[in-house]
Protein backbone atom coordinates (compact mmCIF):
# COMPACT_ATOMS: atom_id res chain seq x y z
CA UNK A 1 0.00 0.00 0.00
CA UNK A 2 1.16 3.18 -0.64
CA UNK A 3 -0.62 4.90 2.43
CA UNK A 4 -1.22 2.37 4.41
CA UNK A 5 -2.14 4.07 7.83
CA UNK A 6 -4.55 6.49 5.81
CA UNK A 7 -5.88 3.14 4.61
CA UNK A 8 -7.15 2.47 7.51
CA UNK A 9 -10.37 4.53 6.96
CA UNK A 10 -11.83 2.75 3.61
CA UNK A 11 -10.63 -0.54 4.83
CA UNK A 12 -12.97 0.14 7.77
CA UNK A 13 -15.77 0.76 5.59
CA UNK A 14 -15.54 -2.22 3.18
CA UNK A 15 -14.99 -4.63 6.81
CA UNK A 16 -18.43 -2.90 7.30
CA UNK A 17 -19.98 -3.25 4.07
CA UNK A 18 -18.48 -6.94 3.86
CA UNK A 19 -19.99 -7.73 7.55
CA UNK A 20 -23.68 -6.55 6.23
CA UNK A 21 -22.67 -3.51 8.55
CA UNK A 22 -23.40 0.36 8.11
CA UNK A 23 -20.39 1.21 5.60
CA UNK A 24 -21.01 4.94 5.91
CA UNK A 25 -21.75 4.73 9.43
CA UNK A 26 -19.10 3.05 10.16
CA UNK A 27 -16.51 5.57 8.16
CA UNK A 28 -17.86 8.55 10.03
CA UNK A 29 -17.23 6.81 13.29
CA UNK A 30 -13.72 5.42 12.51
CA UNK A 31 -13.09 8.87 10.95
CA UNK A 32 -13.87 11.00 14.28
CA UNK A 33 -11.96 8.28 16.56
CA UNK A 34 -9.25 8.73 14.48
CA UNK A 35 -9.41 12.14 14.30
CA UNK A 36 -9.58 13.02 10.59
CA UNK A 37 -13.02 13.61 10.54
CA UNK A 38 -13.08 17.13 9.26
CA UNK A 39 -10.07 15.90 6.94
CA UNK A 40 -12.12 13.16 5.37
CA UNK A 41 -14.75 14.83 4.79
CA UNK A 42 -13.38 17.42 2.38
CA UNK A 43 -11.82 14.52 0.49
CA UNK A 44 -14.20 12.03 0.38
CA UNK A 45 -17.85 13.38 0.87
CA UNK A 46 -20.67 15.48 -0.70
CA UNK A 47 -20.86 17.55 2.75
CA UNK A 48 -19.22 20.09 1.10
CA UNK A 49 -21.66 20.47 -2.00
CA UNK A 50 -24.52 20.36 0.59
CA UNK A 51 -23.91 22.90 1.84
CA UNK A 52 -22.47 25.32 -1.26
CA UNK A 53 -26.22 24.40 -2.23
CA UNK A 54 -27.63 25.42 0.91
CA UNK A 55 -25.49 29.30 1.12
CA UNK A 56 -26.43 29.55 -3.22
CA UNK A 57 -30.16 29.33 -1.19
CA UNK A 58 -29.51 32.24 1.58
CA UNK A 59 -28.08 29.89 4.47
CA UNK A 60 -24.64 30.57 5.35
CA UNK A 61 -24.36 28.93 8.20
CA UNK A 62 -23.76 25.64 7.33
CA UNK A 63 -20.99 26.15 4.90
CA UNK A 64 -19.04 28.53 7.35
CA UNK A 65 -18.86 25.78 10.46
CA UNK A 66 -17.94 22.71 7.58
CA UNK A 67 -15.21 25.07 6.65
CA UNK A 68 -14.00 26.47 9.29
CA UNK A 69 -13.11 23.11 10.93
CA UNK A 70 -11.60 21.97 8.00
CA UNK A 71 -9.37 25.35 7.82
CA UNK A 72 -7.90 23.54 10.76
CA UNK A 73 -8.20 20.14 10.58
CA UNK A 74 -6.04 17.34 11.26
CA UNK A 75 -4.94 14.24 10.39
CA UNK A 76 -2.78 13.22 13.22
CA UNK A 77 -0.62 9.89 12.71
CA UNK A 78 -0.69 10.03 8.77
CA UNK A 79 0.67 13.89 8.47
CA UNK A 80 3.54 12.20 6.32
CA UNK A 81 1.59 10.13 4.12
CA UNK A 82 -1.15 12.95 3.27
CA UNK A 83 0.75 15.87 4.01
CA UNK A 84 -0.40 17.32 0.44
CA UNK A 85 -3.78 16.99 1.13
CA UNK A 86 -3.86 18.29 4.62
CA UNK A 87 -2.48 21.79 3.36
CA UNK A 88 -4.84 21.95 0.43
CA UNK A 89 -8.02 20.97 2.52
CA UNK A 90 -6.91 23.81 4.89
CA UNK A 91 -5.27 26.12 1.85
CA UNK A 92 -9.28 25.67 0.21
CA UNK A 93 -11.40 25.86 3.30
CA UNK A 94 -9.81 29.72 4.01
CA UNK A 95 -10.98 30.01 0.40
CA UNK A 96 -14.36 29.02 1.17
CA UNK A 97 -14.57 31.36 4.07
CA UNK A 98 -13.20 34.38 1.69
CA UNK A 99 -16.15 33.56 -0.59
CA UNK A 100 -19.27 33.34 2.32
CA UNK A 101 -17.58 36.88 3.23
CA UNK A 102 -18.29 38.18 -0.14
CA UNK A 103 -22.01 36.70 -0.35
CA UNK A 104 -22.13 37.71 3.47
CA UNK A 105 -21.70 41.91 1.74
CA UNK A 106 -18.03 42.06 2.05
CA UNK A 107 -17.35 43.15 -1.04
CA UNK A 108 -13.93 45.21 -0.92
CA UNK A 109 -11.55 45.17 -3.79
CA UNK A 110 -9.06 44.30 -1.74
CA UNK A 111 -11.01 40.86 -0.49
CA UNK A 112 -12.46 39.97 -3.35
CA UNK A 113 -8.99 40.21 -5.88
CA UNK A 114 -7.75 38.30 -2.86
CA UNK A 115 -9.94 35.33 -3.41
CA UNK A 116 -9.49 35.45 -6.52
CA UNK A 117 -5.60 35.08 -6.55
CA UNK A 118 -6.66 32.68 -3.83
CA UNK A 119 -8.85 30.89 -6.28
CA UNK A 120 -6.52 30.66 -9.39
CA UNK A 121 -3.67 29.20 -7.04
CA UNK A 122 -5.90 26.64 -5.69
CA UNK A 123 -6.97 25.48 -9.28
CA UNK A 124 -3.82 24.69 -9.89
CA UNK A 125 -2.44 22.66 -7.06
CA UNK A 126 -0.51 19.71 -7.53
CA UNK A 127 -3.54 17.90 -5.11
CA UNK A 128 -7.65 18.65 -5.23
CA UNK A 129 -9.89 18.50 -2.07
CA UNK A 130 -13.38 19.35 -1.77
CA UNK A 131 -14.52 17.45 -5.37
CA UNK A 132 -12.82 16.93 -8.61
CA UNK A 133 -11.99 19.78 -10.82
CA UNK A 134 -11.62 17.62 -13.84
CA UNK A 135 -10.93 13.75 -13.12
CA UNK A 136 -10.77 11.03 -15.62
CA UNK A 137 -12.27 7.44 -15.01
CA UNK A 138 -12.14 4.26 -16.98
CA UNK A 139 -16.13 4.17 -17.72
CA UNK A 140 -16.40 2.30 -21.11
CA UNK A 141 -19.03 0.21 -22.18
CA UNK A 142 -19.80 -2.02 -25.40
CA UNK A 143 -21.71 -0.50 -28.50
CA UNK A 144 -24.06 -2.97 -30.15
CA UNK A 145 -21.43 -4.02 -32.42
CA UNK A 146 -19.07 -4.79 -29.79
CA UNK A 147 -16.83 -2.44 -29.82
CA UNK A 148 -15.68 -0.29 -27.12
CA UNK A 149 -16.94 3.16 -26.67
CA UNK A 150 -16.22 5.96 -23.89
CA UNK A 151 -19.15 6.94 -21.91
CA UNK A 152 -19.91 10.40 -21.05
CA UNK A 153 -19.29 10.14 -17.29
CA UNK A 154 -15.54 9.15 -18.16
CA UNK A 155 -14.49 13.05 -17.59
CA UNK A 156 -16.22 14.66 -14.65
CA UNK A 157 -15.25 18.43 -14.61
CA UNK A 158 -16.33 21.24 -12.56
CA UNK A 159 -17.63 19.20 -9.57
CA UNK A 160 -15.50 20.67 -6.88
CA UNK A 161 -17.30 22.60 -4.39
CA UNK A 162 -14.95 25.53 -3.68
CA UNK A 163 -15.31 26.24 -7.38
CA UNK A 164 -18.88 26.32 -7.05
CA UNK A 165 -18.71 28.68 -4.12
CA UNK A 166 -16.77 30.91 -5.58
CA UNK A 167 -18.28 31.15 -8.79
CA UNK A 168 -21.50 31.79 -6.32
CA UNK A 169 -19.88 34.79 -4.47
CA UNK A 170 -18.87 36.26 -7.65
CA UNK A 171 -21.82 36.13 -9.37
CA UNK A 172 -23.13 38.29 -6.34
CA UNK A 173 -21.15 41.17 -6.80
Amino acid sequence: MVQPFANRLPLASIAAFVGGGDPEGIWRTTAADLGWLAFAEACDTDAAHAVVRAAARGNLRPARALFSAAASCAAPGIEHEAGPWITQVQRDARLALQALDVLDGERGVEHVLAMAARWQASRRASVTVFGPRCSIRPVLGQADDGTWQVERAAVTADANAIDDLVRLALAAL
